[in-house]
């Protein structure tokens, strides 16, 4: 006799007695595989941690991601019977977490929540697309003609990694938040032990949650997302136009003139040809070499992330 399956139904958000307060009444279905079972069997043999494990007196509320580490467990789940068969038995568990107990299994203090330390998670977004090159050759994936190939067959998973960050802080820091979400780093920042340099990590736009708890009242939760880039978020682009410097002076846009199609004499138009990182037209044997002059540019504004204080 024995749980084979546990699984979340809903759960449902409410307002606490006092302001800031919060409640949050989850619901779980379980299944036992024996019609002798009894709710005893659903509490007792899900207490332990995996797959069939409900959240227990003093744990703190999670649901798909979100989470509330300030709303605790603070009494048995209500058991209740939907659907008996002749293997096995469907029960509606409901677990409440809240805020107003001051006490996270009505025997431990709860500490000040600014004394918490920060929360951390990898994690990372992934898309599919389209492969262009060969990663090991670096040649276009395309047919005999030099037509490209399409479809599903050439589509790849890409990944774009990061780190979600949680941290409590008594003000909602406002000056701190507009200087840097949208920004990337501009020093090196070392976070859990990895080390990144100037602009090779991403502040995604800041979500603040205020919430209250009775040893300082209200306090305010910050929630970052940081994106992290191997090569960084500098782009490089290959020098080339459709104008070239004709003077000498290439600081003065007078001193450049179109670059003129020999066939018929107009203008040619972009992308344009390659240029020497002067303005000067690259020679047709740099070209040939494939030796292309490349511009790099900070695209992103820059932002010192230490007022943060990222865990390191």
């Amino acid at each position: 006799m024995s749980v084979t399956a546990v699984h979340k139904i809903q759960s449902q958000t409410s307002p606490g007695s006092g302001r800031g307060h919060r409640k949050y009444r989850s619901q779980y279905q379980v299944i036992t595989d024996n019609v002798t079972d009894g709710s005893i069997t659903v509490i007792e043999e899900t207490r332990g941690f995996g797959p069939l494990h409900l959240p227990q007196v003093g744990e703190y509320y999670e649901w798909l991601g979100d989470t509330d580490l300030w709303a605790y467990v603070v009494a048995e789940p209500e058991v209740r019977l939907r659907n008996v068969t002749k293997s096995r038995k469907v029960w509606d568990v409901v677990i409440e977490h809240t805020t107003e107990s001051t006490r996270r299994d009505n025997t431990t203090p709860m500490g000040n929540p600014l004394d918490e330390p920060w929360t951390f998670n990898r994690v990372a977004d992934e898309w599919t697309e389209e492969a262009q090159k060969d990663s090991l050759t670096g040649k276009p994936i395309a047919n005999s003609a030099h037509q490209p190939f399409t479809g599903k067959d050439v589509e790849i998973i890409r990944v774009r990694p990061g780190y979600e960050l949680e941290k409590n802080f008594l003000n909602m820091e406002q000056d701190q938040i507009e200087a840097t979400e949208g920004h990337v780093n501009d020093g090196l920042v070392i976070i859990k032990g990895k080390a990144y340099a100037a602009r090779h990590l991403f502040l995604r736009p800041i979500t603040v949650q205020e919430l209250y708890h009775e040893s300082i009242g209200f306090y305010y939760r910050h929630k970052f997302r940081i994106d992290t880039r191997a090569n960084g978020f500098d782009i490089t682009l290959v020098d080339r136009g459709t104008k070239y410097l004709a003077g000498t002076d290439k600081t003065n846009p007078q001193h450049f003139t179109d670059v003129l199609d020999p066939v018929t004499g107009n203008p040619i138009t972009a992308p344009g040809l390659p240029l020497d990182g002067d303005g000067a037209l690259l020679s047709a044997a740099e070209i040939a070499a494939g030796n292309l002059t490349e511009l790099t540019f900070t695209k992103e504004p820059v932002a010192d992330f230490d007022v943060w204080g990222f865990p390191a």
